[in-house]
């Protein structure tokens, strides 16, 4: 059907037999399958837009014999690419591990108390009384 027939347009556009490809993306902007018209008006659109036209000074290269992993590269202001120390990485402990728990922030006292929500320990009290009056009577 219409996904097949989608394949197709991309295939033909793909062997260079674009004026096929178009013809076909345009009929099948009128197929019955709504998924079917939208993914061809989208290839349609692809594929009447004008080619990159890309030169030299559009792609970056590196020499793979002078390349180190254990150094990052960054883009100065004049094009050229230079090399510059990565920053140590230290792989964080596992969430909710004990050295993960250590690490966090100590509240104090007074924080631990400011962190208790008032609405919600007056509703666990409410629930919790009533509760008790409901299993005693």
């Amino acid at each position: 059907g219409g996904q097949m027939q989608l394949w197709l347009g991309q295939a033909l556009s793909a062997a260079g037999r674009r004026g096929e490809a178009l013809k076909l993306m345009d009929a099948l902007k009128a197929h019955p399958d709504r998924d079917v018209r939208k993914v061809a008006k989208e290839l349609l659109f692809i594929m009447k837009a004008p080619p990159l036209q890309l030169g030299e000074e559009s792609r970056v290269s590196f020499d793979m014999d002078e390349f180190d992993a254990e150094k990052s590269y960054e883009r100065a202001p004049d094009g050229t690419i230079r090399r510059r120390d990565a920053a140590a990485f230290e792989k964080p402990p596992e969430y909710g591990s004990v050295e993960w728990v250590l690490q966090q922030p100590r509240l104090t006292e007074e924080e631990t108390i400011a962190a208790v929500d008032p609405v919600a320990a007056g509703l666990l009290f409410a629930i919790a009384a009533g509760s008790l009056a409901f299993f005693r009577g």
